[in-house]
């Protein structure tokens, strides 16, 4: 069974993470798939980035799941300002499609880790799973 969906293996600590989806990017396929991880508590859900940074200053989530598109303020500037005011924030940013040019530039801003829609659930699970053994476990998968 993959650790990810074996409570046994995990212990108590969960990653505490909020979603910033403006344009239905993941739909709820990642929400749901999210709720369903043993190691995963979503503190929030919102789709402006105003209110990503106003739940983000409040809630102080160790992982944010942004996508690059939000009304107001695009992903990559809401990670350029979560990276500023808490450089140990893991920022995952969320695509409709693979982009090259995105996954580098997110890089450079200090985020963990691109995921489109085409790549599933499974990479966004990948992504967040890796981000809690670091966290807690201190390596990576």
């Amino acid at each position: 069974m993959s650790p990810l969906n074996n409570p046994s293996q995990l212990g108590n600590p969960r990653l505490r993470v909020l979603l910033a989806d403006g344009t239905q990017v993941s739909g709820n396929q990642f929400t749901e798939a999210l709720q369903a991880l043993n190691f995963v508590e979503i503190v929030g859900s919102v789709k402006t980035s105003d209110q990503a940074l106003d739940l983000f200053f409040k809630l102080r989530p160790q992982a944010l799941v942004v996508s690059i598109i939000l009304p107001k303020q695009d992903g990559m500037e809401v990670l350029r300002c979560i990276k500023r005011a808490a450089p140990n924030c893991d920022v995952i940013l969320l695509s409709h499609a693979p982009n090259t040019f995105l996954e580098q530039a997110g890089s450079l801003l200090g985020a963990t880790g691109l995921c489109s829609v085409h790549d599933g659930v499974d990479q966004l699970q990948r992504l967040l799973y890796s981000c809690w053994q670091r966290r807690f476990v201190g390596s990576e998968v």
